[in-house]
């Protein structure tokens, strides 16, 4: 059983609904940041670029925070029943163990079109899941090198998003190569004890400056 029929069957199990053939899963955290173009970016590219893949937004779609729009997941139920992938949607409200889902995910994608570090992919990155992101200048290509460890595209570039994710979803082993790469440069790079003391290094700088 791979990690898409797992996915699927979740999906038939949440919805009421029998499960079909094997899916790949395609896991989008922040995802109410869409692509400015609408919000039916993702559910477009998923069905020109990844048809039997199943969406899997993580994140509450309901908040106290002004930066999630209460009314846009029913949209995005709406878009995907009107473009025929509805029963491939999914929406999980809570995740307390977020990493069960990196683990049933065969992808990371986050079209987002403004960033600071996004928080959502180094973890991706440190499930060893192959990353598909915009690329936003300072942020998400300081994080991956394209063809390296992970893809990037441009920003509302509905085709070129769709061809990685056909190319990735398609080649079993470019997705173990580049998931594999993300670990170790989170490993290299983000490491709890590499982050501290940086952390100690700039506080050492700045004091030594005030004083």
């Amino acid at each position: 059983m791979t990690r898409g029929t797992c996915i699927r069957l979740a999906a038939g199990l949440l919805l009421g609904v029998a499960g079909a053939a094997a899916q790949e899963a395609i896991e989008t955290r922040g995802a109410w940041r869409m692509a400015a173009d609408g919000e039916d970016f993702a559910l477009r590219t998923q069905a020109l670029g990844a048809p039997e893949s199943t969406l899997v937004f993580v994140g509450r779609t309901h908040s106290d925070y002004a930066e999630v729009d209460p009314s846009l997941a029913d949209r995005i139920r709406k878009d995907a029943a009107r473009l025929g992938c509805g029963a491939r949607v999914m929406m999980i409200e809570q995740a307390a163990a977020i990493e069960d889902w990196y683990r049933a995910a065969d992808l990371f994608v986050l079209p987002s079109t403004r960033e600071g570090l996004p928080n959502a992919v180094l973890e991706a990155m440190a499930s060893a899941l192959p990353c598909i992101l915009s690329r936003l200048p300072g942020v998400t290509d300081t994080l991956i090198a394209d063809g390296v460890d992970g893809l990037l595209v441009a920003v509302d570039d509905r085709a070129g998003l769709a061809g990685a994710l056909r190319d990735v979803l398609n080649d079993p082993g470019r997705r173990a190569v580049l998931g594999g790469r993300a670990r170790q440069t989170v490993a290299n790079r983000y490491s709890l004890a590499q982050t501290a003391a940086a952390y100690l290094a700039l506080y050492g700088e700045l004091a030594g400056g005030a004083s």
